[in-house]
């Protein structure tokens, strides 16, 4: 019969969609201890001896470390909120200030790959501000994983563009390579 097999095979997709959930949480806890570890390592490590060459490597690996964790952590807080576990947070986000972070996070990744980041920002006065409803942490990962992928797939001297437009009922934001 169609309507059994139909069920069994929406039976069998839920069933993987919560072992790849459950793989997922799994790996993430399994990786933020090791990075948290070595992150605090990198902080306390005394560089006032060290060469220009060893502060600015370890100086990377602390900007790194430090995304890595945001993204394991945002990993995290998206299957617990898909296990309804959580509930996202729900903040006024201004969209200027979720941006250029992110730009901050991937501009050592676009020089790496000798690409260009150009922001387009909103800067009329009445809508400086704007925002919007949502987990600043979730945007932010949301964005730095679009710019990054970006950056990874442009060929050198490129430019990528990320521009943010609000209008009167909502804020868009492209990324554009």
């Amino acid at each position: 019969d169609v309507r059994e097999e139909l069920e069994h095979a929406r039976h069998r997709i839920r069933e993987r969609f919560s072992a790849q959930e459950r793989f997922l949480s799994n790996i993430s806890h399994e990786i933020k201890t090791p990075i948290a570890v070595m992150l605090v390592e990198a902080q306390t490590l005394d560089t006032s001896t060290a060469t220009p060459l060893v502060r600015g490597f370890v100086a990377s690996a602390k900007d790194e470390l430090t995304r890595m964790g945001r993204l394991i952590e945002g990993l995290l807080t998206l299957t617990r909120i898909r296990n309804g576990n959580a509930r996202p947070r729900s903040l006024q986000c201004a969209m200027n200030d979720v941006v250029m972070d992110s730009l901050d996070s991937c501009a050592s990744m676009a020089r790496q790959y000798r690409v260009v980041l150009a922001p387009s920002l909103i800067e009329h006065d009445d809508q400086i501000d704007d925002g919007v409803s949502g987990d600043p942490e979730l945007l932010r990962t949301m964005l730095d994983n679009l710019i990054r992928s970006a950056i990874r797939f442009s060929p050198e001297h490129e430019r990528i563009d990320v521009r943010l437009v609000a209008d009167s009922s909502s804020v868009h934001v492209s990324v554009t390579d």
